[in-house]
């Protein structure tokens, strides 16, 4: 006969789920910009989140990404922006529950010039193409 004082230990295990609003899975920014991608999940026991990104060298290869972490938001700020930061970024939540992840891709761009900035550029870009085949142009 079982003794009516016995204590049941329930746990109660909830796989993540993303509570961030709507995202936009491609993401522009231009160099020397400041961006932050923010990731949200729950779950039971609460998620562990982190960023990873995805290598240059191989897509299956990734990298952990250090981010600002307070309960169920992990935000990854990525200071004045280069060419190196382009690439796939995921953000995975997990716990006893499982594990789930959220692709981004960052397209970082170049400054856009002013239309004159860009014709002197074309101009002497164009000359020393022209000064490279050893022929003399003049231009009026």
């Amino acid at each position: 006969m079982k003794n009516s004082n016995e204590n049941f230990r329930f746990i109660l295990k909830e796989r993540p789920y993303f509570t961030t609003p709507e995202y936009s899975t491609l993401l522009h920014t231009q160099i020397g910009t400041n961006i932050s991608m923010n990731c949200q999940a729950e779950g039971k026991p609460e998620p562990y989140l982190s960023w990873l990104k995805k290598s240059d060298d191989n897509n299956q290869q990734k990298f952990l990404i250090n981010c600002s972490t307070t309960p169920r938001i992990c935000q990854l700020d990525i200071f004045s922006v280069n060419r190196s930061h382009n690439g796939i970024y995921e953000c995975v939540a997990m716990n006893i529950g499982g594990t789930i992840g959220r692709f981004y891709e960052l397209d970082v761009q170049c400054k856009q010039r002013s239309s004159t900035m860009l014709m002197i550029l074309f101009f002497f870009s164009f000359t020393d193409c022209l000064s490279s085949f050893g022929k003399s142009f003049i231009f009026y």
